[in-house]
């Protein structure tokens, strides 16, 4: 009896120790309604650079958007929107946009 409830034991304490894993800010998604996301990664090794905008160009083979692009929104590494503007859009071209 004495090892069965050692054994209980440690699968309850395995157990607990998988369900609270903390989750890591890669595991962390700003909207789970929307299916689909990309990671921009921007490595800047100079200056600090505030209100800095950045171009992202997609080509034909993005096709995970509404027609006019409505749909696209980008977030910072705290998952907060940021604002964006579409420079080009042309759903089965290239498309650029400043975010």
């Amino acid at each position: 009896m004495n090892m069965r409830v050692k054994s209980v034991s440690i699968m309850v304490l395995v157990l607990l120790a998988i369900v609270s894993v903390p989750q890591t800010k890669a595991d962390l998604w700003w909207n789970y309604d929307w299916q689909y996301r990309r990671v921009v990664t921007i490595n800047n090794t100079g200056d600090l650079l505030t209100d800095y905008q950045i171009k992202i160009a997609l080509d034909s083979s993005f096709d995970y958007s509404k027609s006019n692009g409505e749909d696209i929104r980008f977030v910072d590494s705290n998952n907060n929107e940021l604002s964006y503007w579409i420079e080009k859009w042309n759903v089965s071209g290239d498309s650029i946009i400043w975010v």
